[in-house]
């Protein structure tokens, strides 16, 4: 016996769970998404859990700056012979749950949604997070073995940088700001907004309005 208000969705392998399905079940209102994979070392596909285990990480930090709580996603190991410990895992996932406030239901929880989701969806955090193991155990094109430590580091600043540049196209997306209304609306440096706002417009996310006294 396990919670009924549970849907379940069978993949192939945790491996195959993509960060950007959690964020979509959250923008559809779910009020939490867990995912549950074979132990580590009895994966069927090798390293599939291992793979799952670092995206996990990657969607808990992306959570974490869309102001979403951690605790609406957990990711743990259920072999398809326990099913005690399936229904345990599942009961007490869903009470943790259900402490929480529904999605849909509480003013801002959906558009922080929405907002984790387009992070999720940024290009680079996706070749980054499919990189991980790549660059932190073989290395990059030119040999450099990169650590954990430094790994982690880089992905923290890109997903802030992609977190603040989605808020900022939704800041001009009706009305055109200077660099410093951008930075007093999020509370960041004005020096940080300019640099933003000049890679947003390199990427073709963002064009110059108007200049006034240079």
């Amino acid at each position: 016996q396990y919670p009924p208000d549970l849907r379940i969705i069978r993949v192939m392998c945790s491996g195959r769970i993509d960060p950007v399905f959690i964020f979509r079940a959250f923008k559809l209102k779910a009020d939490g998404v867990i995912v549950l994979g074979c132990h580590p070392g009895d994966c069927h596909y090798q390293s599939g859990n291992y793979y799952a285990a670092r995206k996990a990480k990657f969607i808990t930090k992306v959570l974490k700056i869309c102001g979403i709580e951690s605790e609406r996603f957990m990711l743990d190991w259920v072999s398809a012979a326990e099913g005690a410990r399936f229904a345990e895992v599942i009961a007490d996932f869903t009470q943790r749950v259900r402490n929480l406030p529904p999605i849909g239901e509480t003013e801002g929880l959906e558009g922080k949604a929405k907002l984790a989701l387009k992070v999720a969806e940024t290009e680079r955090l996706r070749w980054l997070t499919g990189k991980e193991a790549e660059l932190t155990t073989q290395g990059n094109v030119y040999n450099e073995l990169i650590d954990q430590k430094q790994f982690d580091d880089i992905m923290d600043k890109n997903i802030e940088e992609s977190f603040l540049m989605h808020q900022i196209s939704s800041l001009v997306a009706d009305n055109p700001l200077k660099p410093c209304e951008v930075a007093q609306s999020l509370k960041i440096p004005p020096n940080k907004a300019f640099r933003l706002l000049l890679k947003m417009e390199d990427n073709g996310l963002a064009a110059q309005y108007d200049m006034k006294d240079r």
